[in-house]
């Protein structure tokens, strides 16, 4: 899961179990401008997998969904909004 793995340790001890060496470690930051607030919205809901449990479990209309994460993301990062992103960058050699 790409927001599931960031502990930067745990990733480097799996890539020396593996076999690696020369592990370099980079934290890339930056921002992304989100001009359309809704639209991203309807794209994190209905693009992503999170759709399927949100309709398996019922109860609540994804478009609500959708309409809620925007006035959270407004709140947040504004309208058009800007958003913080950090990537967590390994490179490595394995010995053959």
């Amino acid at each position: 899961m790409p927001f599931s793995y960031y502990r930067i340790d745990p990733i480097k001890e799996s890539l020396i179990e593996a076999g690696f060496n020369n592990i370099n470690v980079a934290v890339v930051k930056l921002y992304k401008e989100i001009p359309d607030v809704a639209r991203f919205a309807r794209g994190l809901i209905h693009g992503n997998p999170l759709i399927d449990q949100i309709r398996t479990r019922g109860g609540v209309e994804p478009d609500r969904v959708v309409d809620a994460l925007a006035r959270a993301l407004r709140a947040e990062f504004g309208d058009p909004g800007r958003m913080p992103l950090q990537a967590i960058v390994f490179s490595a050699v394995r010995a053959e």
